[in-house]
């Protein structure tokens, strides 16, 4: 050896003692194989191997060339902490099969996962035969330092691989649709708690290992914004929903509009590349002709959908609470930004059979022009895209619009009215094609990666894909499915009301929902209450079972409530609405029968009396002109409480207790009129017939009163007054008395009577009609000279009165 060889030699050992712990660290210096028959290729450094046979083949071409000894040695263990198994000189050879391995193996009892190493080395037989002694003890101990640097070992795990741990699936956000949320009482956005369209996909997720709040998250959210606006609530989910999983990425599952929410948020200058798959369910890429109806006439068509009539129920109840006069109004001035941005991007209004050229004449969707102008954006983001669509056999899509005149209409179908759309027979200008019953076939498949096409409505689509989401999500089938809500048969029933009082419905199984005793409760399946703090104030009952729904209001103000239902099934919407009056405090029972065979869902108090009304006063009897008639009304309800009392002299509404002055009233029959009304309408009334009369005595007071009324001048109320005197005449008769008188009786006797006649004159007062006749001639002559109409009347009436009586 010369001096450099020495001096290496010399550093190699010195390092290899310096650091004896870190051999198993080591990198293997020169490459080798190892494999057992029939294997032919050698095994992999760190993989798992079971020796199929006990001849194995030790390959080193890189060490040394011809001539050079190598040894192959097997071990248990790690570099630097190993039990030798077996030991072979391979001789000169490159490639050199050995036996025992395997039997040594199994008489070692090496089992499955076992750490296993094999080395090659180089036997440097003119330095004295020291290389295999120091390569062994440096592989079993770490204690001697590698005698050189030709060497090579590989590491492996005995006995087969175990299955690969499966990939952690990336948490999920499900993205509801239109009308796919709403807010609780307490501001919190919940999903889809009126329709459940995503109940059974959730729990699905939730019974085949996603955890709700750990890796499966819903996105609720208000669907009556712009998607744009949308889709930046939804990066700050996504940001929080990393921070909770300490993750990169997430999946996303969106079903109808939520698919443009989706679009917008990666199609953005915002995207952070951390969605890692994407489904759509039933998106409508291209719009939906659908929406059309909504936006430009405040309408959803006349074949019914649960979805539309109940976001129909909710938007216009809104709307009546803002004081809007039709739901267009609202849905324009709000706006409903939603709405337009589901507006087709393409040509869909037909003028006769003529297709008009979008974007001229049509309503405008900027929106979807800009998301599907960059739709590049959308497949070049290494977003992995399914999209699941509905085709149902039925074409009930409505794919085009039969445009006329709308000038009838204003400002409503400025770009067209359906043709015939109010009529109850026809097409109402509808045309209609393949799609889910809302999106059309051709809008939904826009997007053709990874193209499921199923045969769902837009509404079921969600729970009829379940299965095949979660396929889609982790790569492994479900091992169940989830089926509580029956969306194909869907029945909804919505109890609504109109300021100023709360909700409280019992069901026929005595569970409940909405206020009571100032708390909110919720006891029925599938239900949701607003809240009696919010704007609009609504119950829904989804699937409600059969029988009476008790329902009470509760008055937090004075005056007229409106409780509204409609019962909402596949293509059919019975409604029923009941008004009654209310007070803070006051609490009132209706009733709502639910016939889900026959529903008639009308709304019926549960009181049915009607108030009992009490006319103390006045009597049935004749009273003079002169007097003040006497009233005293009053009524009592023991039910719902007593709204209204009213009482009327003829057709004049008057005070309830007071007095009616009679001097301006007509002589003659006259009605006195009390009704009254409960809370919930029941009506009752009561009625008496009396009469005002005159008299000299009556009449000289009228007389009187006119003149202090200054109806007359003060000469011709003293000649009308002495004119009036001067029909009263004397009428003096003479007539003959016969009368018996008591005789008393002298000196003892007892009395006698006797009989005896007296002239006796009888004076007699009479109303002389021929005077009072001619003093209607004078009234006549004073009539607006010096008297006004009202005095003329009033005397004439009661002179002719006591002419004629």
């Amino acid at each position: 050896m010369n001096r450099i060889e020495t001096v290496f030699v010399s550093l190699l050992f010195c390092t290899a003692f310096a650091l004896p712990f870190f051999v198993a660290a080591l990198e293997s210096p020169k490459q080798i194989g190892y494999y057992c028959n029939p294997d032919v290729a050698s095994i992999v450094e760190g993989q798992y191997y079971t020796l199929p046979s006990d001849f194995c083949n030790y390959v080193s071409p890189s060490l040394g060339g011809f001539g050079i000894f190598r040894v192959g040695d097997l071990y248990r263990g790690v570099p630097g902490a190993a039990e030798r198994v077996i030991g072979h000189g391979l001789g000169q050879s490159t490639n050199s099969s050995q036996q025992g391995d395997l039997t040594n193996v199994n008489f070692l009892g090496i089992g499955q996962g076992e750490d296993m190493f094999a080395v090659i080395y180089e036997e440097r037989t003119w330095l004295g035969n020291y290389d295999v002694e120091h390569f062994r003890d440096f592989f079993a101990t770490g204690n001697t330092a590698a005698p050189h640097q030709n060497y090579g070992f590989i590491r492996f795990k005995y006995g087969a691989a175990p299955p690969p741990e499966p990939d952690e699936p990336d948490p999920v956000i499900i993205i509801p649709g239109i009308l796919g949320s709403e807010k609780n009482s307490a501001g919190e956005w919940i999903i889809d708690p009126i329709l459940h369209t995503y109940d059974d996909l959730i729990a699905t997720l939730d019974a085949n290992g996603y955890t709700p709040g750990v890796d499966l998250f819903p996105f609720p959210y208000n669907w009556r914004k712009s998607n744009v606006e949308t889709a930046l609530l939804l990066k700050e989910k996504i940001d929080a929903v990393k921070e909770i999983c300490e993750c990169d990425k997430v999946d996303l599952v969106a079903h109808s509009m939520g698919g443009l929410v989706a679009r917008q948020y990666i199609q953005s200058e915002s995207y952070e590349q951390d969605v890692d798959q994407l489904i759509f369910l039933g998106t409508p890429h291209l719009g939906a002709p659908k929406a059309y109806l909504m936006w430009e006439g405040g309408e959803i068509g006349p074949f019914l959908d649960p979805l539309d009539t109940a976001m129909e129920i909710i938007l216009s109840h809104e709307g009546y609470e803002q004081r809007f006069p039709h739901l267009f109004d609202y849905i324009r001035a709000t706006p409903i930004d939603s709405v337009r941005e589901l507006l087709p991007t393409y040509d869909y209004i037909f003028d006769d059979s003529q297709l008009r050229d979008y974007p001229i004449n049509y309503p405008a969707n900027t929106f979807l022009e800009d998301l599907n102008a960059n739709v590049a954006n959308l497949f070049n983001s290494d977003v992995e895209i399914h999209n699941i669509i509905g085709d149902i056999a039925d074409q009930k899509t409505i794919v085009g619009i039969n445009a006329i005149d709308s000038s009838e209409y204003l400002p409503k179908w400025l770009h067209g009215y359906p043709e015939d759309f109010y009529d109850l027979l026809g097409d109402h200008g509808l045309v209609r094609g393949q799609g889910d019953q809302t999106v059309p076939l051709s809008s939904a498949s826009f997007v053709n990666e990874n193209l499921v096409s199923t045969s769902s409505t837009h509404t079921t689509l969600p729970d009829n894909a379940k299965g095949k989401i979660f396929e889609i999500l982790t790569g492994s089938e479900s091992s169940s499915l989830v089926d509580n809500v029956n969306l194909v048969n869907l029945k909804l029933i919505f109890i609504k009301i109109l300021s100023p009082a709360d909700l409280l419905v019992i069901s026929p199984d005595n569970k409940k929902i909405g206020k009571e005793n100032g708390q909110e409760v919720n006891e029925i399946p599938n239900s949701f209450y607003t809240g009696f703090n919010t704007d609009t104030e609504f119950i829904t009952i989804l699937n409600p079972i059969d029988g009476e729904y008790r329902v009470f209001t509760e008055g937090i103000d004075t005056g007229p409530y409106t409780v509204e239902t409609a019962y909402i099934s596949d293509g059919a919407v019975t409604e029923s609405s009941f008004t009654g009056n209310t007070m803070p405090g006051l609490v009132t029972e209706l009733n709502v029968s639910v016939n889900n065979q026959d529903p008639q869902p009308d709304i019926t108090p549960a009181d049915i009396a009607p108030p009992v009304i009490i006319i103390t006063a006045p009597d049935v009897r004749d009273y003079l002109r002169s007097e003040q008639l006497p009233v005293d009304v009053s009524a009592i309800d023991e039910g719902s409480g007593l709204h209204l009392l009213e009482s009327r002299f003829d057709s004049v509404t008057i005070p309830n207790v007071g007095t009616i002055d009679l001097f301006y009233k007509s002589l003659g029959s006259h009605t006195f009129f009390a009704s009254s009304i409960d809370n919930v309408n029941n009506e009752s009334t009561e009625s008496r017939t009396l009469k005002v009369i005159a008299n000299a005595t009556s009449t000289r007071d009228d007389i009187s009163r006119a003149y202090s009324l200054t109806w007359m001048t003060k000469k011709i109320y003293d000649d009308l007054l002495k004119k009036f005197n001067g029909c009263f005449k004397e009428k003096k008769t003479l007539t003959s008395v016969t009368k018996t008188i008591v005789i008393a009786g002298k000196n003892g006797k007892p009395p006698t009577t006797r009989k005896v006649t007296e002239k006796i004159t009888r004076v007699e007062i009479y109303f002389d009609k021929n005077t009072a006749k001619d003093m209607l001639k004078t009234l006549d002559k004073y009539r607006g000279k010096g008297m006004n109409e009202q005095g003329y009347q009033l005397i004439k009436e009661d002179v002719q009165w006591l002419i004629n009586n």
